[in-house]
C-alpha cells in the first residue's frame, strides 16, 4: 500500500478541498496523528478506469455489487428464500471477482464471510445469509472508508492536460491552463474597468470574455460527447446574458443591472464548472 503525506499549502481554494477531502475520511484509520497520511489505491486499479479501459469494469463491478446486496437484502426481508439464494449466488460471484482484478486488495475482501454466505445460501438459510451479509457490508464499508474518495479523485476527474482550445486569433490552438489563465485576466479587466467607469474598456473586455467563452464551448467536446452538459454552462443563454451585458455597459456608471449580469454569469459559467471540475482536478493534481 502506498502512503502520501501531505505537506501545509497556503492556497485558500486547496486548503477548502482538502478540507472537505478529510471530512469525509477522518473516520479512517490510515489518517492518524498530526501527518495526516492519506492511503493511495493500488497502480492496478488503473486498469479498470479510462483511459486505460474503455468500460469503466470497476464501477461497473461496484455497482453490480450495490444492487446485488440490496437484492439479498430486500428478499431476505420478505422472507423469499428462492429469490435470496438467487440474488445470493450472483452477488457472491461478483464479490469474488475483487481481489481477481486488484491482487493488492485481497485482505480487503472477507473470504470467511462469503464462504458463509454461499452455505447459507444453499441450506436457503435467510439468517444465516442475513449475517453474513452484515459482515461482508462491512469489508466494503472500510474499503470504501479508505479508498473510495481518493479513488474518485484520480480516476473519475476530468484530465484537461490534452485539452487544446483556439487561442485569440481562432486559429492557434493553446493548452487549457494557458487559455484559462487569459480568460481569467480579461474577466479581471472587465470587472476593474466597470469599476473604474471606464465603459469603453469595460465593453472590450466583456466582448473578449464572450469570444473566450465561445472557444471553451468548442473545447469541451473534449469529454461530453452530448449537448446537454455544456448547453446547461456554455449555452444560448450564458451568451445571450453576455450580449445584454455589452449592451448595458454603454450606460455611465456601475449600474444595477451590469452587476447583476456579472452574478449570473459569475454563478452559471464560473461556479458551476469549478464546482463541477475544479475541486477534483486540484485534489486529483495533490495525489499524482
Amino acid at each position: 500500500m502506498h502512503k502520501i503525506t501531505l505537506p501545509k499549502f497556503s492556497s485558500l481554494l486547496l486548503v477548502i478541498v482538502l478540507t472537505v477531502l478529510f471530512s469525509l475520511i477522518t473516520a479512517n484509520p490510515a489518517i492518524s496523528g498530526e501527518k495526516r497520511e492519506l492511503s493511495l489505491p493500488p497502480d492496478s486499479l488503473a486498469q479498470w478506469y479510462k483511459p486505460q479501459n474503455k468500460r469503466q469494469v470497476w464501477l461497473h463491478l461496484m455497482f453490480r455489487l450495490g444492487e446485488t446486496s440490496q437484492a439479498v437484502a430486500l428478499y431476505s426481508e420478505k422472507g423469499d428464500a428462492a429469490s435470496m439464494a438467487r440474488w445470493a449466488t450472483i452477488f457472491a460471484e461478483n464479490y469474488r471477482r475483487i481481489p481477481k482484478m486488484v491482487p493488492e486488495w485481497a485482505q480487503q475482501v472477507d473470504f470467511a464471510a462469503v464462504e458463509l454466505l454461499e452455505k447459507a445460501t444453499a441450506k436457503k438459510d435467510i439468517s444465516g445469509v442475513q449475517k453474513a451479509l452484515k459482515k461482508i457490508r462491512q469489508s466494503c464499508k472500510s474499503c470504501h472508508g479508505e479508498f473510495k474518495a481518493i479513488s474518485t479523485a484520480i480516476y473519475r476527474s476530468a484530465d484537461f492536460s490534452k485539452v487544446k482550445v483556439k487561442g485569440e486569433n481562432g486559429i492557434d490552438l493553446i493548452n487549457y491552463r494557458t487559455f484559462m489563465k487569459s480568460l481569467h485576466r480579461d474577466i479581471n479587466n472587465l470587472k476593474i474597468a466597470r469599476a473604474d467607469l471606464h465603459p469603453d474598456e469595460a465593453r472590450h473586455f466583456a466582448k473578449q470574455v464572450s469570444k473566450k467563452l465561445s472557444s471553451l464551448k468548442d473545447s469541451c467536446i473534449s469529454c461530453h460527447k452530448d449537448k446537454e452538459p455544456t448547453q446547461r454552462i456554455l449555452g444560448d443563454k450564458t451568451f445571450n446574458t453576455m450580449d445584454r451585458l455589452i449592451e448595458v455597459l454603454k450606460e455611465p456608471g456601475k449600474t444595477k443591472k451590469s452587476g447583476r449580469l456579472m452574478g449570473e454569469l459569475g454563478y452559471t459559467v464560473c461556479g458551476r464548472c469549478h464546482s463541477i471540475h475544479r475541486n477534483t482536478v486540484a485534489i486529483k493534481r495533490l495525489l499524482q
